[in-house]
């Protein structure tokens, strides 16, 4: 039997770009922890199409929005892994707009819990086990463009993901050699979800590549940096040059 390249932990896993990229990952030879929280129609309906890559899938149900839940899915990866658990990647997200003058204790939670604590707190616990285990390690968040461009309509969102950004190159520099952190920043990849407005034409026009981008560029951005060993602290803007 081929040895596995490994177990990924991908949060928010079983739809959009956490869907593409454990469908990547699948290809490639990893076996895949898929965190969901609601999700788990989307998250049973991914399974077959993981496993026919022949990964062995598990899916692991959990509120990120409970650290006390938070600190379980480490271990529980753990305890069902059979290949080397060496990739984690967070990607559980929400995003909708709300005014400065419209945020509260509440919200600013919201985005905080699944942007920069539970984040935080799987990162801990993996370089934990990879300076246990001793194994290479690799982390992935998923941040954002915008953080870039300051979109005051969505403060409370863009200020968690520059801080999951800041985080990002905290960890790099704690956590090498064993453990490589980097990001992903997404431009306009797909359709908003509801409540947000579509912004793909004016991100066609404005983007040096005058085109939007799609779940394969995600996914290849992933797979360059799990490929690249001397890559820890960067951040990917997979954008089509639209920051500039």
């Amino acid at each position: 039997m081929t040895a596995r390249a490994g177990t990924a932990l991908i949060t928010g896993g079983a739809r959009r770009l956490g869907r593409a990229m454990a469908l990547a990952l699948a290809a490639q030879g990893y076996d895949i922890a898929l965190h969901y929280n609601g999700s788990e129609a989307e998250a049973q309906e991914l399974k077959p199409a993981l496993e026919s890559f022949g990964a062995t899938v598990y899916l692991l149900q959990t509120d990120l929005r409970d650290m006390q839940a938070v600190r379980q899915l480490v271990p529980q990866t753990l305890a069902v892994a059979t290949a080397p658990f060496n990739v984690l990647i967070n990607n559980a997200s929400a995003f909708f707009p709300k005014s400065f003058a419209d945020t509260d204790t509440e919200l600013l939670d919201l985005f905080f819990d699944l942007h920069l604590k539970a984040p935080f707190l799987l990162t801990q616990a993996f370089a934990a086990h990879c300076q246990t285990a001793d194994i290479l390690g690799n982390v992935v968040n998923l941040t954002d463009i915008h953080i870039q461009k300051n979109p005051t309509a969505y403060m409370a969102y863009i200020l968690s993901k520059k801080s999951l950004s800041d985080f990002t190159a905290l960890a790099a520099k704690t956590l090498g050699p064993q453990v490589r952190v980097n990001a992903i920043a997404p431009g306009h990849i797909l359709e908003p979800v509801a409540g947000n407005e579509d912004q793909s034409e004016v991100a066609r026009q404005k983007a040096p590549m005058r085109r939007t981008g799609n779940v394969e560029d995600i996914s290849a951005a992933l797979l360059s940096l799990l490929g690249n060993s001397y890559l820890t602290g960067q951040t990917l803007w997979v954008d089509g040059g639209l920051r500039l």
